[in-house]
């Protein structure tokens, strides 16, 4: 900032990689996934990783982006795309019904992150921790 003023962070600002794309470009499939794994990973992705993408950006990105990263067809992820988007629908519609009120409980930083998870993806870690071997499933 001192040697290049803020004109110049901006211009980097506008040049840099958006957070949705970073996350996308972090996800890596490998040259032997099959199907099903690149099918489980996407669905993963577009629930959890994609969360608080704002919705109408969220459909164009995963039908657009998302689906061309883990090589998947239109056909093969529609009924995910809708059964993830109401879903979010659903969660939003109970935020704006039920907003929380009163004082906020206190959460350890852990507990809060897990529960941006939706709940079927959290038991499914835990089983996997506690049944599964947990660097096997990745």
């Amino acid at each position: 900032m001192k040697d290049h003023g803020s004109e110049a962070f901006k211009g980097l600002m506008d040049s840099s990689v958006r957070v949705w794309h970073y996350k996308l470009d972090k996800q890596v499939i490998s040259q032997g996934a099959t199907s099903l794994d690149r099918f489980r990973a996407f669905k993963i992705f577009i629930s959890i990783d994609l969360a608080r993408m704002p919705f109408d950006e969220w459909e164009v990105f995963v039908k657009n982006e998302v689906t061309k990263k883990f090589h998947m067809k239109a056909v093969d992820i529609k009924t995910s795309i809708v059964e993830i988007a109401t879903e979010r629908c659903n969660e939003n519609k109970n935020e704006v019904n039920n907003p929380k009120v009163g004082a906020p409980e206190e959460k350890t930083e852990a507990e809060d992150r897990l529960s941006n998870y939706p709940e079927n993806i959290r038991d499914s870690a835990y089983k996997i921790l506690k049944e599964g071997d947990a660097f096997e499933f990745m």
